[in-house]
Formats: C-alpha cells, structure tokens, sequence
C-alpha cells in the first residue's frame, strides 16, 4: 500500500463520510522525487463501483487533468474483471469544477444537483456569543445538551438507535476513540431524566490533523421535530466550536431540497459553500487517456 502525508490526508477527510475507499486504490508518483502526486479509490460494491478522487497533490500542476486522466486510466484498466460495470462518482465547485471537467472529459456524464456543501468558521463566529431564537429558547428550558463519552456505552446505544432509524440506508458505525481522527458526540436529554436515555444528537468528526471537523450527522427523535431541539442542538455546536476548540471550521452536506434543515444551519452561521454534482459511466464508456498520450505518460 502507497502511504505518505498526502494519501493519509485524503483517507483522513474521508472519515467524514465513514467509509474507506481504499479498499482498492491506485497512486501516482513523480519519476523524479517519487512524491506521490495523485490518488483515487474504489469502492467495490456488489452493483456498482463508486469511485473518490482523482486527487491531485498541490504541487504539480496539471491544468488539462492530465495527471488525473493518466491515473485513472491506469487504474480502471488495473481492476480486477470482476469489478461492477456501474461506476459514480461525486464533485463540488470548491474545486473549481477541475474534476467535474475531468470526469466528463472521461466520458462521465453529470446527472443532478443532489446536495448542497455549507461551512461554519472560526473567523465568523469566534469570539461572538451565539443568541437562541425563540424556538430554541423554548427547548432549551425543557432539554440540556452536552457532550457524550464513547465510554458511556448506553448512551451511545440509544444514539444509535436513533441515527439508524433516521438514517435506515446508513447505520452508525461503531464510535471508536482515535487521535489521528478524533468525533465529538453531542446528545440532547430532557431535563430531569435518565441522562442515558437521549433523544438527539449530533455527531462531529475531526479531520486528522487538519484543523477541520465535519457536522456528520443530526438526529432528533421523530416526536421531537419541529419544536426547537435541533436549533438548540445546532446552536450548542456552534458555541462550542466558537469557544472551546482550535478548530478553523465545520463542515456538512444537506440535500438540496431540504429547505428546513438549510435554514436551521444558515440560523447556526453555516454559509453555502457549493453545489455537489453526481456524475456516472459504464466502464465500457470510460475513456480516460489516448493512445498519444498514455506513450508520454504524465510528465509530457
């Protein structure tokens, strides 16, 4: 397996939406210093094969993607024959379209507007005392949120619980605490209750060393929705992020069409960063590098 700071920054960034995609993933080096200067993962599904990347390092630069190309050239004719013919892949405009531009160059072609990327910084919010709107004031004299130890194992349990009925497509994976990837897990209790026995949450993921988190998941017990506790919930975020980290920002992804839950985040100081674009291909249609070009390779 190739490793170095660059790769490990990309599996990091990932965590954020608890998948690996490394589980078959190609690399390219400079022939000159050896640095890896790109990468791109496969997850290989049953029915289709999504694809992350390719990522290009900040050091060479590649303004007709050839780098990208080359890689993905290899790395598609490098899978084993038994990969899914369906691949997908996701970009946003934070690239600049760069690998939107290069997938369609490929032979990928974009299908919908499907999410929507916002971020919340520290330049923005710190230093400012976050204020509840009425909705939120209301909850708040009803419910106390905090943050919870993955060491308090029935908590954790019923945070599950109601991730995964929220979420019945993507079940919580198992909260593990790790330095190189550390999570803040805030639950929302009533007051006066069982402290173990949540009925929200929300889970933060930290991106390795990055000074960088990513919001990955609001829940809130389906009774509960629309009464203020997930503004409350978002707001306790916030003044945590604000006052109590070294954090530079939070991050999320919404689904476009949620209008609720974007104005909630827009109340929490998050701003709309990007659209995210799906894109898809038979393998058969992917056409990544010419016969001229794969003779110069990446240096050309």
């Amino acid at each position: 397996m190739i490793v170095d700071e660059f790769a490990e920054g990309i599996k990091n960034d990932l965590k954020q939406y608890e998948v690996d995609p490394f589980e078959s993933w190609f690399g390219a080096r400079d022939t000159t210093t050896g640095k890896l200067v790109c990468v791109v993962g496969f997850e290989l599904g049953k029915d289709k094969t999504h694809i992350h990347g390719p990522w290009v390092s900040t050091d060479p630069a590649d303004p007709k993607n050839k780098i990208r190309r080359w890689t993905m050239h290899n790395a598609i004719t490098a899978l084993p024959s038994s990969t899914a013919n369906d691949f997908t892949t996701f970009y946003d405009l934070r690239s600049n379209s760069t690998v939107g531009i290069a997938m369609e160059d490929m032979g990928f072609v974009r299908e919908n507007d499907y999410s929507l990327s916002m971020m919340l910084k520290a330049k923005d919010v710190r230093g400012k005392k976050g204020e509840l709107n009425e909705q939120a004031a209301r909850a708040s004299k009803l419910f106390d949120v905090r943050i919870v130890s993955l060491e308090e194992k029935d908590t954790v349990a019923a945070i599950t619980v109601i991730h995964n009925l929220a979420f019945p497509k993507y079940p919580l994976k198992e909260l593990k605490d790790d330095p190189s990837a550390p999570c803040w897990l805030f639950g929302v209790f009533p007051k006066g209750t069982d402290a173990s026995k949540p009925v929200g949450y929300a889970l933060v993921n930290g991106q390795g060393v990055l000074p960088a988190a990513y919001l990955a998941s609001v829940g809130i017990s389906e009774s509960l929705r629309g009464q203020g506790v997930g503004r409350l919930l978002l707001a306790t975020v916030r003044n945590w992020f604000a006052e109590e980290t070294k954090l530079e920002s939070i991050g999320l992804t919404v689904r476009a069409v949620n209008e609720g839950a974007k104005r909630i985040y827009v109340e929490a100081g998050f701003v709309e960063i990007c659209t995210a674009y799906g894109h898809s291909a038979k393998r058969k249609d992917i056409y990544a590098y010419d016969e001229e070009e794969a003779k110069t390779g990446v240096t050309a």
